[in-house]
């Protein structure tokens, strides 16, 4: 029809029938006019071929989804059964935790493998120390300590006027104990002893200086 008005723009009528109609009453209201349409008059009089009621996309709300949607919707629908909801928790266990049979075939299929030179070179450049990765083993450049800086400073800092519990600080005693594996560190001093401040100066101490220190150094 628009190919034919671009030509014969004389020869078409526009009349607004209704307005103020919503989209999902839209082809309903369509329909209700083009079956007042004379089988004898569609082709002829009238561009309509059929009087049947069209389907259109915008009526269906699954097609303006993204696929990233759809797919989050469906897991969403899976996870309310319970027997796909005890599966899926099974195969996570399995996979953070592999057992036995499976770690014995995994070095079975490995044995007498021995990786090319390109294989070892990927595994090279993604290690720690590869350029693709945060620097390792170096130091930071000042200005990237600094804007860590500022954003832990003082009431920033998420743990700013908090404390491990007493159970918690033992047991972290405890690990650092094992894995110093008996030797003592050379900085054991600093080790055992606890940042304070008072909002203007820092100190070093194993307890609380006073009501007017919190826990937490000044930078």
């Amino acid at each position: 029809m628009k190919k034919a008005h671009k030509y014969r723009p004389d020869d078409f009528k526009r009349k607004i029938l209704q307005t103020n109609i919503s989209r999902e009453l839209l082809l309903d209201e369509e329909y209700n006019w083009l079956s007042q349409i004379k089988p004898e008059e569609l082709g002829k009089r009238y561009y309509n071929l059929k009087q049947h009621k069209w389907g259109h996309w915008h009526t269906d709300t699954n097609t303006s989804l993204t696929i990233k949607q759809k797919l989050s919707a469906r897991l969403k629908e899976l996870h309310k059964d319970p027997v796909y909801r005890e599966k899926y928790l099974l195969a996570m266990k399995n996979k953070l935790k592999p057992t036995k049979e499976n770690l014995q075939k995994l070095h079975a299929s490995n044995v007498g493998k021995k990786r090319t030179d390109a294989q070892k070179e990927y595994m090279k450049s993604r290690s720690p120390k590869g350029a693709d990765h945060r620097l390792f083993g170096q130091t930071l450049p000042e200005e990237t300590k600094d804007k860590i800086r500022q954003k832990l400073i003082g009431d920033k800092n998420p743990f700013y006027g908090k404390s491990h519990p007493p159970e918690l600080q033992e047991r972290i005693a405890m690990n650092i104990s094992k894995s110093k594996k008996g030797k003592t560190p050379k900085n054991i001093g600093v080790i055992t002893s606890l940042w304070w401040n008072n909002g203007i100066t820092n100190k070093i101490n194993p307890i609380c200086p006073g009501s007017a220190w919190t826990r937490g150094q000044l930078r």
